[in-house]
């Protein structure tokens, strides 16, 4: 079963994804939340243990955020390039990606820390984040062919490209979309403008046409 997910870039990647038809692959040495892969209470002895237990997972696997509401305004400040960038929308395979769990405070330990321990960590953040709504994709990188420093993940019919939302403040049109996409047409990627609402603190659908992108 799929589900339908979206995915938010600044201007400077947005086109090159599309061209390339592919995300970029997030790795937990590199994210802008402090607590990733961290959401136990732990003492100093317990710290240690679990950098040494968190390691091959660290090291080999790599993530790729989504979100379930496109239409969230501070999404777009944070990850959309203040509006400047695109949002994508993947009708994607339910059984590839997770749901975050939100925590308002840090949680008790386990008594050892299995498999299942790691695996649960990588899935709760803190409640701070929970205006996200993510879901996470999880990636071994291992079977990813590395360009540079970085790993990517192609659109597969598993990871279906449906839709591309304009930005409000964008400056990509529609046409730069279609070109990107190559073959691709609005017959198989919808492709539409976004603005804000008038009456909601809503990022809406822009129905006018002489003000599409």
């Amino acid at each position: 079963m799929d589900i339908k997910l979206y995915y938010f870039t600044d201007e400077q990647y947005a086109l090159d994804n599309l061209r390339n038809g592919h995300l970029k692959v997030s790795r937990f040495d590199n994210v802008n939340d402090p607590f990733e892969f961290s959401p136990y209470a732990l003492g100093r002895v317990e710290r240690k243990k679990w950098k040494l237990a968190i390691q091959d997972a660290r090291n080999e696997s790599g993530f790729i955020s989504f979100t379930t509401d496109w239409a969230n305004p501070t999404m777009w400040g944070h990850y959309g390039g203040r509006g400047k960038g695109l949002c994508y929308c993947f009708e994607v395979c339910e059984t590839l990606v997770d749901k975050i769990t939100y925590s308002p405070e840090r949680l008790k330990p386990p008594k050892s820390f299995s498999k299942k321990d790691i695996e649960r960590a990588r899935l709760i953040k803190s409640k701070h984040w929970d205006y996200e709504q993510e879901h996470r994709m999880n990636v071994n990188l291992r079977e990813i062919k590395p360009e540079g420093d970085l790993h990517f993940c192609k659109f597969s019919e598993r990871l279906k490209l449906s839709e591309v939302i304009i930005g409000f403040n964008s400056s990509i049109t529609s046409d730069c979309i279609r070109t990107a996409l190559g073959c691709a047409t609005e017959d198989t990627v919808k492709i539409k403008t976004a603005r804000a609402a008038f009456a909601t603190y809503r990022i809406v659908t822009q129905n006018a046409k002489n003000l599409q992108k």
